[in-house]
């Protein structure tokens, strides 16, 4: 499968919006905290711990692209940290890790995302998982629910620059916070 998606930054005010229209509008799968591991290696490598499960994964192609080919593996909840520390243990040391809050909605294929990520940021993240034959009509929907929002995507570049800005400062922005967190 492919992923498409589309994401943007959003502020607070925005981010509280979003979260009562979709809550009226929207099937609510649920929220969850999540930390997410990125692996310092040359093919996008994550471990995600979340308060239910772990997966492990790889993005192929290149960050913050429209459309990824992925390979997805659910975990126990306990085999993700087990994941994390055998990868560790050959060598691939963790580049950045996040942590947030997600809050998930669906509609038919559409599933939408608000993230409140600690040290990072609010983000509104749509995506569909589809063929790829189908790559061009899943940009169409994911657009239209961006213009239905009344919001603009946030470019690559926009994304690069946050990235680069929180990987250079991630340690610092997240100190004190480990696995703990996640059930707090």
């Amino acid at each position: 499968m492919i992923e498409v998606e589309q994401r943007c930054f959003i502020n607070e005010i925005t981010f509280m919006k979003l979260l009562d229209l979709l809550h009226n509008s929207y099937d609510f799968i649920g929220t969850e905290k999540q930390i997410t591991y990125y692996l310092n290696h040359e093919i996008d490598t994550r471990i995600q711990l979340s308060e239910t499960k772990s997966r492990i994964w790889q993005k192929l192609g290149k960050l913050h692209d429209i459309s990824r080919s992925e390979i997805d593996i659910t975990l126990q909840k306990e085999d993700g940290a087990k994941m994390l520390q055998l990868f560790i243990n050959l060598g691939y040391a963790v580049k950045v890790a996040w942590f947030r809050e997600r809050k998930s909605f669906k509609s038919k294929n559409i599933r939408i995302e608000l993230d409140n990520t600690i040290g990072y940021g609010r983000i509104l993240e749509v995506e569909i998982l589809c063929e790829e034959n189908e790559i061009d009509k899943a940009k169409e929907d994911i657009q239209n629910v961006f213009e239905k929002f009344k919001l603009v995507v946030s470019t690559k570049e926009e994304f690069d620059k946050a990235f680069k800005i929180y990987k250079d400062n991630w340690l610092t922005l997240t100190k004190g916070l480990d696995e703990k967190w996640l059930n707090d």
